[in-house]
Protein backbone atom coordinates (compact mmCIF):
# COMPACT_ATOMS: atom_id res chain seq x y z
CA UNK A 1 0.00 0.00 0.00
CA UNK A 2 3.36 2.11 0.18
CA UNK A 3 3.11 2.88 -3.05
CA UNK A 4 -0.42 3.09 -4.30
CA UNK A 5 -2.19 6.55 -5.22
CA UNK A 6 -5.85 6.99 -4.55
CA UNK A 7 -6.90 6.15 -8.29
CA UNK A 8 -4.73 2.65 -7.41
CA UNK A 9 -6.87 1.61 -4.87
CA UNK A 10 -10.07 2.75 -7.02
CA UNK A 11 -9.10 0.00 -9.25
CA UNK A 12 -8.20 -2.31 -6.50
CA UNK A 13 -11.51 -1.73 -4.73
CA UNK A 14 -13.34 -2.09 -8.61
CA UNK A 15 -11.36 -5.33 -9.16
CA UNK A 16 -12.31 -7.50 -5.88
CA UNK A 17 -15.74 -6.62 -5.75
CA UNK A 18 -16.06 -8.25 -9.54
CA UNK A 19 -14.06 -11.22 -8.19
CA UNK A 20 -16.43 -11.57 -5.41
CA UNK A 21 -19.55 -10.74 -6.93
CA UNK A 22 -19.17 -13.71 -9.40
CA UNK A 23 -19.75 -16.12 -6.38
CA UNK A 24 -22.17 -13.89 -4.16
CA UNK A 25 -19.11 -13.71 -1.62
CA UNK A 26 -17.48 -10.74 0.12
CA UNK A 27 -14.09 -9.07 1.05
CA UNK A 28 -12.55 -7.51 3.74
CA UNK A 29 -9.30 -5.07 3.77
CA UNK A 30 -6.94 -5.70 5.37
CA UNK A 31 -3.97 -3.77 6.99
CA UNK A 32 -0.92 -1.95 4.52
CA UNK A 33 1.93 -4.86 5.37
CA UNK A 34 -1.11 -7.62 4.66
CA UNK A 35 -2.37 -9.43 1.58
CA UNK A 36 -5.06 -7.10 0.24
CA UNK A 37 -8.07 -8.81 1.20
CA UNK A 38 -9.82 -12.00 2.85
CA UNK A 39 -12.49 -13.17 0.98
CA UNK A 40 -16.02 -14.68 2.56
CA UNK A 41 -18.20 -17.38 0.53
CA UNK A 42 -21.74 -16.15 0.42
CA UNK A 43 -22.18 -17.70 3.89
CA UNK A 44 -19.60 -15.81 4.87
CA UNK A 45 -17.03 -18.46 5.49
CA UNK A 46 -13.11 -17.32 4.97
CA UNK A 47 -12.07 -19.01 1.79
CA UNK A 48 -9.07 -17.27 0.74
CA UNK A 49 -6.89 -14.71 0.82
CA UNK A 50 -6.07 -12.10 -1.55
CA UNK A 51 -3.25 -10.05 -2.99
CA UNK A 52 -4.95 -7.85 -6.01
CA UNK A 53 -2.35 -6.63 -8.47
CA UNK A 54 -3.10 -3.28 -10.60
CA UNK A 55 -1.36 -4.24 -13.70
CA UNK A 56 -1.99 -1.66 -16.33
CA UNK A 57 -0.53 -3.83 -19.29
CA UNK A 58 -1.90 -5.99 -21.47
CA UNK A 59 -2.53 -9.43 -20.40
CA UNK A 60 0.10 -10.92 -21.92
CA UNK A 61 3.07 -8.69 -20.87
CA UNK A 62 1.83 -8.36 -17.44
CA UNK A 63 3.84 -11.38 -16.02
CA UNK A 64 5.71 -11.84 -13.77
CA UNK A 65 3.54 -10.16 -10.63
CA UNK A 66 5.22 -8.20 -8.91
CA UNK A 67 4.33 -9.49 -5.33
CA UNK A 68 6.41 -8.30 -2.16
CA UNK A 69 7.79 -11.35 0.18
CA UNK A 70 6.70 -9.66 3.14
CA UNK A 71 3.17 -10.18 2.47
CA UNK A 72 3.66 -13.74 0.83
CA UNK A 73 5.25 -14.70 4.31
CA UNK A 74 2.13 -13.92 6.13
CA UNK A 75 0.01 -16.68 3.91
Amino acid sequence: MRFESEEDLKRERKAIETFVNVFGGSAKKLGPNDVDYKVFDKDNSLVAYAEVKGRLRVLSQAYPLPIAIRKLVKL
